[in-house]
């Protein structure tokens, strides 16, 4: 969705360097976009990409790759925002793009080219509240390469720019992230000081994720429940999606089944909006055994191609992880089962098959045997009267 809502803030402010027969195309390509008729709008993206330049060709570009992220083929997005990089003449769309490129590195889990463009990105002439947000992005991916002093620094910046802008939304998002810092040291005092500080600019469901953890921590599996419940007021569908996994896995280990599986179907309805693999493929793999419906087994394997597609680095956990194990070990247990299930139904005809078959080499044999016995006769009866003559 916010991605969607850059592509209109930059078709809106380039708007005016469009040639108007460029420019009407280019609009009713970014309608198709927005309305997710992609396959409609590829051809015309990818015609406007060979007949144009500059931040028209930049635009249809970005599209595209924005249409690739969608379908979660990562290689060709970034492939894509590199090439609308090299065509965009206005510098702070071209930050919009190395912004993209840096946070499609950090979804693939390659931290070291993601830190790489983000920094990219605050070299550029930027306004203060893209600088913001990068920067907050910068101390999140810093978490991914071990670095919790870049962390601390970038966030700190990214609070002051927060509160100059008096910035609601990221000033509860920046001091979420030292609360959990705080907590991750197992400092929980401040940690909850910081939650509760960011519930004052901003109700936020991953601040409920927070007070779910630390009720969790003291043993309270009701208060954690609660927590989550509220938290999923709060979200949008891809967080509403992780927090229905989390309350499936605390009604396990409550043996409340049922709730379990309730929640693994909510979670389940949202696919495949959510490109959240990892949690993808476990949310399959445990309702798979409520229901043993073998299309769960289907999408876990192209969630698997997925993942070996777009991410060296995820394809590497899912190796040295069980659920890969646990999709190929059904696969095979469903193809023996589907064996099975046709040798139930088929024997009767195999059988008759068998019969029919004897009862055709049994007649050919006696066949056979009247014609070697006719011949044999024949023969002994010519003999025979040769001798007499």
């Amino acid at each position: 969705m916010r991605v969607g809502l850059t592509i209109i803030f930059i078709l809106t402010i380039s708007i005016n360097l469009f040639a108007t027969d460029l420019k009407t195309d280019l609009e009713a390509a970014c309608k198709l976009v927005h309305q997710k008729q992609y396959e409609q709008a590829i051809p015309k993206l990818t015609e406007l990409v060979e007949n144009s330049n500059g931040d028209i060709k930049a635009m249809s570009l970005f599209n595209l790759a924005y249409i690739s992220k969608k379908k979660r083929n990562y290689a060709d997005a970034l492939r894509y925002y590199s090439k609308a990089v090299n065509h965009y003449e206005d510098e702070k769309l071209k930050a919009h793009a190395y912004r993209n490129i840096a946070n499609l590195y950090k979804l693939m889990g390659r931290v070291e080219e993601a830190h790489y463009f983000y920094n990219h990105v605050l070299r550029l002439d930027i306004d203060k509240k893209l600088r913001m947000q990068t920067l907050f992005s910068k101390a999140k991916n810093a978490k991914g390469l071990g670095r919790f002093d870049i962390f601390v620094e970038e966030l700190k910046k990214s609070e002051s720019l927060a509160l100059s802008l008096e910035d609601s939304t990221y000033l509860a998002k920046i001091y979420n992230q030292f609360g959990y810092r705080y907590a991750e040291n197992g400092d929980f005092d401040k940690a909850l000081d910081y939650y509760l500080k960011s519930l004052e600019y901003k109700e936020l469901g991953t601040t409920y994720h927070r007070f779910a953890e630390m009720s969790l921590l003291e043993g309270d599996t009701i208060g954690a429940i609660s927590e989550y419940k509220h938290a999923l007021s709060l979200e949008s569908a891809s967080d509403r999606f992780l927090t229905y996994k989390d309350l499936a896995d605390l009604f396990v280990l409550l043996d409340e089944h049922k709730e379990a599986k309730k929640y693994l179907e909510y979670a389940y309805s949202l696919y495949p909006k959510v490109s959240q693999t990892k949690a993808n493929v476990e949310v399959f793999k445990q309702l798979y055994h409520y229901t043993h419906d073998t299309k769960l087994l289907e999408k876990g394997f192209d969630e698997m191609g997925i993942v070996a597609h777009n991410s060296e680095y995820f394809l590497k956990y899912y190796q040295a992880n069980y659920a890969l194990k646990f999709f190929a070990l059904e696969q095979k247990d469903k193809e023996l089962r589907a064996f099975e299930e046709r040798a139930k139904i088929m024997w009767p005809v195999w059988a008759v098959s068998f019969l029919l078959g004897l009862a055709v080499v049994i007649t050919l044999f006696k066949a056979a045997r009247r014609f070697v016995v006719s011949k044999l006769s024949n023969l002994t009866n010519t003999f025979k009267k040769r001798k007499k003559a």
